[in-house]
């Protein structure tokens, strides 16, 4: 570390929320929009007097205040929720901005020219967080369930599709599934960004989808039926 600059903590922007209106409530009993932060070092932080904005072109928007340490340090390999809902007065881990649902910036910053770690984020949706695949990583994606405050492994279960069949990919790139009852299905595949690659709607019990012309890598199946939502992990990785 050279002598004036300070070391860049391990912590980074795990998971937020631009659209809260049932997931978790604050300690106002509010569902507010939220922000996580992730320790991804061995050394605890306290984030008290670094600062946080909507706005990168305004990197000291707001500075979290340093009055409870106890209240924002973050224990090695832990998680600090901040609530963007401009109301201060609620408490030192209230913010004093608001998400934008249609996309906008966040940034944790030690001063103007000391960026921690910066996300600028696209098309938000109510009640669906936008985190890292896998707490810490580069890999951005929606996710099925949200996680404030926990690791974002817990998001994508095999757990959460015990009443889904879903055959593996390698037969021609043609993933087939079997649902427990014949409905209206509404099939959805997402790239590990989030991006919505495949859409599509039949009435059945059964059907497919076919991926040959998409690129290997990590997808997620999303379908709806009969008011239940089934979720799968896809890797396609043929050649």
């Amino acid at each position: 570390m050279q002598l004036g600059i300070p070391e860049i903590p391990e912590i980074v922007i795990n998971e937020f929320m631009a659209g809260n209106s049932a997931t978790i409530a604050d300690n106002y009993n509010e569902y507010e929009d939220w922000i996580e932060i992730y320790n991804k070092g061995n050394t605890p932080v306290n984030v008290g007097n670094m600062y946080i904005t909507d706005d990168l072109s305004d990197p000291t928007k707001y500075q979290i205040p340093d009055l409870f340490p106890d209240s924002t340090t973050i224990a090695p390999y832990d998680f600090l929720l901040l609530w963007a809902d401009s109301d201060i007065n609620q408490g030192i881990l209230h913010l004093d901005f608001k998400l934008k649902n249609d996309g906008e910036q966040i940034g944790i910053f030690y001063s103007q020219y000391s960026a921690i770690d910066t996300l600028e984020y696209g098309q938000q949706y109510t009640d669906t967080s936008f985190g890292r695949s896998y707490d810490g990583s580069n890999a951005w994606i929606y996710f099925p369930e949200s996680t404030p405050g926990y690791t974002n492994s817990l998001s994508i279960n095999e757990n959460q599709t015990s009443e889904i069949k879903c055959y593996p990919v390698p037969t021609n790139d043609i993933l087939c599934f079997d649902l427990p009852v014949v409905s209206h299905i509404a099939i959805l595949l997402y790239s590990s960004e989030g991006k919505l690659v495949l859409q599509k709607s039949i009435f059945d019990k059964t059907g497919s989808i076919d991926i040959s012309s998409f690129p290997n890598g990590l997808y997620f199946l999303k379908i709806t039926s009969n008011d239940r939502i089934y979720y799968q992990k896809i890797i396609k990785n043929q050649n």
